[in-house]
């Protein structure tokens, strides 16, 4: 019966929450060759590259499903181990995660997991047989566990283990929606769009959270502000900070005050004539004001209230500034696209959706985008929602149905949007290689 949370194992094993990237692969009886693959990899940027038939799909799919716990396809793939070297800047701890393939007594194929926070520390073993995941309640349970990273239960299978306890170190990014998975043959019967139309709605639902996530801060600032400006209307002026004075510009003031206005909802009709009284009073008063003179009565008074207002301007360009950094993300992202885009436009609603409109200003669903345009939607939305998190992030073939300006253009647009991802890619094309040439492992020269 599922119920319950797994208990937090990274913790129970000593391990901080923590990302790591990927320092190193080694692959032995890889396609049932008698070599090992040995693949350094880079902190940023990876491509394996090979003519057709050089196994970078399988190569792909390897990875994928072992650093996802996804056994069940990582078991229809003929190696006899693979071992990833773990590692993150400024950090001596060197974990690692070690699978091999082998047969149980039973002659059913089983995959031995190992987790370590380091090379001498003694690892955490988990041990998966196809024969445990090959009846109906066992391939039910199954799906649970690796179509979501919440799990269930109140005594954890081995499986949910090795799920979460990979989470502790890494947080992956698969995307390949142009090439099926090998799913078992219930789930392909349940498939009635497109992989491509199926992802490109993943990613828009996820962007309705990752956004009122992101409404939800930016709100937080927005009461932190207002009880700022509620504790000045009690607080004293002294009379020492008459020489900030002397750094205020009545207009700036007036456009900061009209935005504060506009921020909780107060027409312009109701404040306009007196906000106008009032910079006119302190223009003349700061244009009167001598820090070693006298001061005139009203142009005290019109000074200690310029102070207050001053205050909370400053408040409010801080408050902006915060706002900004919290949106940061979004914006790039739409940014981005929509320099990317041909004759059409992306915004976001208030819904927190992406809603696309054409040239003449028509608007378009996810459906009507041309292939390319949904499969750029889909990197892009992909990497947006990795939340600028370290991340291994894993395509095959990101290239397909991108033009060729889009492929010179895609890593460095992704690098904008999350600049802590490490990208892992398997591509055909040199336009996305682009200047990380240095980068590319060829599997027809090391295979």
């Amino acid at each position: 019966m599922l119920s319950g949370c797994v208990p937090n194992l990274g913790a129970r094993w000593g391990w901080e929450s923590a990302v790591y990237k990927i320092a190193s692969i080694e692959i032995a009886g890889f396609r049932g060759s008698d070599r090992t693959l040995r693949l350094p990899m880079d902190a940023d940027v990876n491509f394996f590259i090979g003519r057709n038939g050089t196994g970078k799909t399988r190569l792909m799919n390897l990875l994928n499903f072992a650093l996802s716990g996804d056994v069940r396809n990582l078991m229809q793939i003929e190696f006899r181990s693979v071992l990833f070297r773990l590692f993150r800047p400024r950090d001596r701890a060197r974990p690692f995660i070690r699978i091999s393939r082998g047969t149980d007594e039973d002659g059913y194929i089983d995959l031995t997991y190992e987790l370590g926070t380091s090379s001498k520390a003694k690892p955490q073993t988990f041990r998966i047989s196809a024969s445990d995941i090959g009846g109906p309640w066992m391939r039910r349970q199954y799906r649970l566990l690796t179509e979501t990273r919440y799990y269930h239960t109140d005594e954890p299978s081995d499986l949910a283990r090795i799920k979460q306890s990979i989470d502790r170190l890494i947080q992956l990014s698969w995307i390949s929606v142009h090439r099926a998975a090998m799913e078992a043959p219930e789930e392909r019967e349940k498939r009635f769009e497109s992989p491509v139309d199926r992802k490109a709605h993943q990613v828009a639902r996820d962007f309705g959270v990752y956004f009122s996530v992101l409404d939800k801060a930016a709100a937080e600032e927005t009461d932190k502000f207002q009880q700022v400006y509620l504790l000045a209307l009690i607080s004293p002026s002294g009379f020492e900070a008459l020489s900030s004075l002397e750094t205020v510009n009545p207009e700036d003031e007036k456009s900061a005050i009209r935005g504060m206005f506009a921020e909780f909802n107060i027409k312009s009709s109701v404040y306009a004539s007196k906000l106008e009284s009032f910079s006119k009073r302190m223009a003349k008063a700061l244009a009167n004001y001598d820090p070693k003179g006298p001061l005139e009565a009203n142009d005290f008074l019109v000074l200690t209230d310029t102070i207050r207002i001053h205050d909370s301007v400053k408040e409010w360009h801080q408050l902006l500034k915060k706002r900004a950094s919290i949106y940061a993300p979004k914006d790039t992202f739409v940014s981005i696209l929509n320099g990317m885009l041909y004759k059409k436009r992306v915004s976001i609603n208030a819904g927190n959706q992406p809603i696309f409109h054409s040239e003449s200003g028509e608007e378009l669903n996810l459906e009507q985008l041309s292939s390319g345009e949904k499969q750029l939607f889909i990197l892009l939305g992909e990497t947006l929602l990795q939340k600028q998190q370290p991340c291994i992030f894993m395509a095959d073939e990101p290239e397909i149905s991108l033009h060729i300006d889009w492929q010179e253009r895609l890593v460095p647009s992704l690098r904008k949007i999350n600049p802590n991802a490490q990208i892992v890619f398997a591509t055909h094309s040199p336009d996305v290689v682009g200047a990380y040439g240095d980068n590319t492992i060829d599997l027809e020269k090391i295979g």
